[in-house]
């Protein structure tokens, strides 16, 4: 029982699939589908977030704590627990390397725990998306759709520009 009182948030959760479970389903109970991009954003957050919603952390991801079966009170992000989740519906148990590996956002929104719009990245790749890809570019001119993203999963981001053929217009 000591190396519980030492673990981090994410180890601690990742040895309690029943607390998964439950937090996620907590988590998503009062949450909201925007329907233009897909992200499901949630209010959830401890007691002492403020009315408008979760509480953010220093990096801005929606952040909560909550006391464990060990009376020790740990922060958890958001986007973790529910890469938790889906990591255990696949059949995967256990924490992956923090160190390595982040939790991605495809849609480029910090505060969706939709399933779909989560991996698991190295952390490099993450960065790379982050900082270099626009995603999808629309036309508003004709309407065309053109991916600019050259990730294996698509960023789920839409920007708006002008096509070539309508800029010769």
């Amino acid at each position: 029982m000591a190396a519980a009182s030492t673990a981090t948030a994410n180890e601690y959760l990742a040895q309690h699939p029943d607390m998964i479970k439950t937090f996620f389903t907590h988590i998503v109970r009062d949450a909201v589908t925007d329907p233009a991009t897909g992200c499901l954003t949630t209010s959830y957050a401890s007691a002492s977030a403020s009315p408008s919603g979760p509480k953010k952390s220093k990096t801005d991801y929606p952040v909560t704590s909550r006391t464990g079966p060990d009376l020790k009170k740990r922060k958890y992000y958001l986007h973790h627990v529910a890469m938790m989740y889906k990591r255990l519906q696949e059949g995967t148990v256990g924490m992956w390397n923090t160190t390595t590996h982040q939790v991605s956002h495809e849609c480029h929104n910090t505060a969706c725990v939709n399933l779909d719009h989560l991996e698991l990245l190295t952390a490099k790749a993450n960065r790379d998306k982050n900082v270099h890809c626009v995603g999808t570019a629309v036309c508003t001119i004709c309407g065309v759709s053109m991916r600019v993203c050259k990730h294996p999963t698509r960023c789920l981001t839409v920007v708006e520009t002008t096509c070539s053929t309508c800029e010769e217009l």
